[in-house]
């Protein structure tokens, strides 16, 4: 999208109010569609775009279009990153009629530790076409929106620290502390060693900055 600019001058408001309606008005970011083409074959991955769930199996399709008049033969494999498991976990065969479609099922699943954000699931497709080796390599974005994940406290001992001789020590780096929460007329309640946050019944909070 062009802005038109007209000889004129302008306040500085009206530059501001100028630019943030082209920046508006500019087209949102997506990610590519998951097909690819390589030679006389299209590939394409048809998948769930969102996951809320850890250790659950997802189907995973791969579609493969023969747009020739000879049949295709080849391999089909999916991969994933990280905690991610694909099965079949390796390369399956696969065979196409001239001027036809097939597929082949997949599922993927997202090991403990997965991260609320977007992973991709790529599909190879292996192949010869006229004496040379082809690849297809569509890749499915797909995003895992899951809950936060539970973590343990961490187990810090209450002990006294040493100072060095003729040393400094930053009190306010120090994960040795501990909180009281004393409420009138009623017994005062130690925190855990390095608490920091809001307790839930009075509302007071503790928390250490810069």
């Amino acid at each position: 999208m062009k802005c038109a600019r007209k000889p004129s001058v302008l306040t500085w408001p009206f530059v501001v109010a100028i630019l943030g309606t082209c920046s508006w008005a500019a087209p949102a970011h997506a990610y590519n569609p998951p097909v690819d083409t390589a030679g006389p074959l299209t590939v394409r991955i048809e998948g769930p775009e969102e996951l809320t769930q850890t250790g659950v199996p997802l189907p995973v399709r791969v579609v493969v279009e023969n747009r020739q008049d000879e049949r295709i033969e080849g391999t089909l494999e999916i991969r994933v990153i990280d905690r991610w498991q694909a099965q079949p976990a390796g390369p399956v065969p696969f065979s196409v009629d001239p001027r036809r479609a097939a597929s082949q099922e997949f599922q993927v699943l997202a090991g403990e530790g997965t991260y609320s954000a977007h992973y991709p699931i790529h599909a190879y497709a292996r192949f010869e076409s006229g004496g040379t080796q082809l690849t297809a390599h569509p890749i499915l974005i797909l995003e895992t929106k899951l809950p936060p994940l539970a973590r343990a406290p961490l187990a810090i001992a209450w002990a006294p620290l040493d100072v060095p001789e003729d040393g400094e020590l930053a009190l306010w780096r120090l994960v040795v502390h501990r909180s009281v929460v004393a409420v009138f007329g009623e017994e005062a309640k130690t925190m855990p060693v390095g608490w920091q946050g809001a307790e839930a019944r009075s509302r007071g909070s503790v928390g250490i900055g810069s």
